[in-house]
C-alpha cells in the first residue's frame, strides 16, 4: 500500500515520538539481509507540537547512519488514515480503487477527490453464488498525505513511498507467515511512547486497526510524578527494572499498563462482535515499551492467548548491522515493513 509509487531500493523510516528507527534491506541470493538499521534517540526540541520528528531531525539521523540522500518510505503522522475492512465481489483490480472511493466517501465525509485512497486485497473465498473478496482499504486526506511529502521534500529528503503503521506492521508479520490463523484471529499490538496500534488479522488479512494515544511516555511521567525524578532516571528504570522490579515501582506501573490491557481487550471484543470470528489465537508485541522487563508476563496473564515479542528481523542476515540489534528488534517492526513495501 503506497500513497506515492515506490521505488526498487529505500530506507523504512519510523518516526515515532521517542526515536527515529531506519532499516535498509537488500535482497541476495540467500534471501534478506539488514544493510543498515540505525535508531535515534530524539531529544523533546526534536518533536513538534504534533508530537512528530521534524524532517530536519530525520535527516539528521540519516546523516549519522550514513545514509544520507537515499529514498526512503515513511509512515503517515499528522492525521490518521482511516483503516477499514470490507468484503467485495470478485472484481478486476483497476475496479477496486474506484469501487472503495465511495467506501472512503462513506468512512470519512469527505469528497471522493479529497481522499487518497489505497488498499491490500485478499484471496477470493466462498462457494459458488458467494465467492467475497477481503480488501483492508486504507483512506487519507489527500491535502494532509501532500502536505507531508512536501514539508520532507523541503527538507531535503527524497520520499518514494508513504503508507500507515498498521499495515507496515502487518507486512513484517506476512513476511514470516505469522498473519495465518487458524479458526481465530491474531493480535499485533505496536507500543510506542505516544500511541498504540492494535491491529487484527485473520487468515492472512488485516481486518481491524485501531490507534489509542496512550504508550510509554504516559508511564515516563508517572514515574517523574511518583518519586521526583528526572526523564533520564525514569528512562533507566523503566529499561532496567521495569515490571518485575521493586514493589513500589509496580505500584506506579502496574496500573498504567492495566489502561492499556482494557484498551486492548475492548478492541478484540469489538472486533468480535462485529466479525463473529473465533477465538483470539496470539498476541505480538511491537514498540519500545513492551521491552520492559517484566511487560510480557505481565500481559500474559491476562489473556488466554500466546503473547510474545515480535522480531522483524527473523529469517534475515543481520548480524553485520549490530550485535546487540536482536534485543531491540520489536523497535524495528514498522521501519522493516515500509523498507519491505517500499521494495516492492
Amino acid at each position: 500500500m503506497r500513497f506515492f509509487r515506490g521505488k526498487r531500493s529505500v530506507v523504512g523510516c519510523d518516526l515515532g515520538r521517542g526515536a527515529v528507527k531506519l532499516v535498509q534491506l537488500t535482497l541476495t541470493s540467500k534471501g534478506w539481509k539488514v544493510a543498515h538499521a540505525d535508531l535515534h534517540e530524539l531529544s523533546p526540541e526534536s518533536v513538534d507540537d504534533d508530537a512528530c520528528p521534524s524532517p530536519q531531525a530525520i535527516q539528521a539521523a540519516m546523516q549519522r547512519a550514513w545514509i544520507a540522500g537515499e529514498p526512503i518510505a515513511v509512515g503517515l503522522q499528522r492525521r490518521p488514515a482511516v483503516v477499514r475492512h470490507v468484503e467485495l465481489p470478485p472484481i478486476p483490480a483497476r475496479e477496486i480503487r474506484e469501487a472503495l472511493r465511495w467506501e472512503a466517501k462513506k468512512a470519512t465525509s469527505l469528497g471522493v477527490d479529497d481522499v487518497i485512497v489505497d488498499y491490500l486485497a485478499g484471496d477470493v473465498v466462498g462457494g459458488d453464488g458467494e465467492r467475497k473478496m477481503p480488501v483492508t482499504m486504507v483512506a487519507a486526506e489527500r491535502t494532509a498525505v501532500e502536505g507531508e511529502f512536501r514539508q520532507y521534500e523541503r527538507a531535503g529528503l527524497r520520499v518514494a513511498a508513504m503508507d500507515v503503521n498498521p499495515v507496515a506492521f502487518y507486512h513484517a508479520v506476512h513476511r514470516l507467515g505469522l498473519d495465518q490463523t487458524g479458526g481465530g484471529c491474531a493480535a499485533l499490538v505496536d507500543i510506542g511512547a505516544g500511541r498504540m496500534d492494535v491491529n487484527i488479522v485473520k487468515q492472512g488479512t488485516l481486518r481491524f486497526s485501531r490507534s489509542i494515544p496512550m504508550g510509554g511516555a504516559t508511564f515516563t511521567q508517572r514515574l517523574i510524578q511518583h518519586f521526583g525524578i528526572d526523564v533520564g532516571q525514569a528512562e533507566a528504570i523503566k529499561r532496567e527494572q521495569g515490571l518485575s522490579g521493586k514493589a513500589k515501582i509496580l505500584e506506579v506501573l502496574g496500573p498504567e499498563v492495566d489502561r492499556l490491557i482494557v484498551e486492548i481487550q475492548r478492541s478484540v471484543d469489538y472486533y468480535r462482535a462485529q466479525s463473529r470470528d473465533g477465538v483470539l489465537e496470539r498476541m505480538l508485541l511491537a514498540g519500545g515499551t513492551p521491552l520492559m522487563p517484566g511487560f510480557v508476563a505481565y500481559i500474559s496473564s491476562f489473556f488466554d492467548a500466546k503473547v510474545a515479542l515480535f522480531n522483524p528481523f527473523e529469517g534475515m542476515d543481520y548480524l553485520t548491522a549490530g550485535a546487540d540489534l536482536e534485543q531491540v528488534a520489536p523497535r524495528y517492526v514498522s521501519s522493516v515493513g515500509l523498507a519491505l513495501r517500499g521494495r516492492a
